[in-house]
Parts: C-alpha cells; structure tokens; sequence
C-alpha cells in the first residue's frame, strides 16, 4: 500500500522566501541551511518522511509531490476565431 503526500502552496512559500521571510526563525530545526524555496521543500520531505517513516508500517511506499496549485475563479473570455484554449484560465 501506497501514501502519497501532495505538499501544495510551494509558490507561495517562494513568494514569501524571496520578500525576505527567513525560515529559519520561525523553523529552528532548519539550521543553516541556505534560506531558498528548493532547500526548504527539501528539508520538509524530509522531516515528513522521518515523521511518517515512524508511524507507518515498513511496508507502505510514501510519494511526495511538492505542488502549487491556483484555482481562476474568472470564466475565460474566448474571441471569435480564438484557436487555443489557455488551460491555467479553466482550472
């Protein structure tokens, strides 16, 4: 059996890390590992894997999938004779 974890808002965690929040002040454990979007998803999967590694039995598979996702709550406005359909705008 299979956990699969999805870790969504990674663009908001970028946002924040580049307008100057520091990780490491609000997750001591981080240490003095560099203050960038890819080292803290990095340190978080694995912590969570060192977590769920301690609760779940040795023979569950665990996936984690870093992710943002955003939700348009605007309906696309299509022009007569527009060929392509911006997927970003459906969702």
């Amino acid at each position: 059996m299979m956990l699969i974890l999805f870790m969504n808002k990674c663009n908001l965690l970028e946002k924040k890390i580049k307008s100057g929040v520091s990780i490491k002040k609000s997750l001591l454990s981080f240490g003095d590992r560099p203050n960038d979007a890819a080292s803290v998803t990095k340190y978080l999967k694995m912590k969570l894997k060192e977590i769920l590694q301690q609760c779940l039995p040795p023979s569950r598979t665990l996936y984690i999938f870093p992710m943002s996702v955003t939700v348009c709550l605007k309906r696309p406005s299509f022009a007569p004779g527009d060929s392509f359909v911006n997927f970003d705008v459906l969702l």
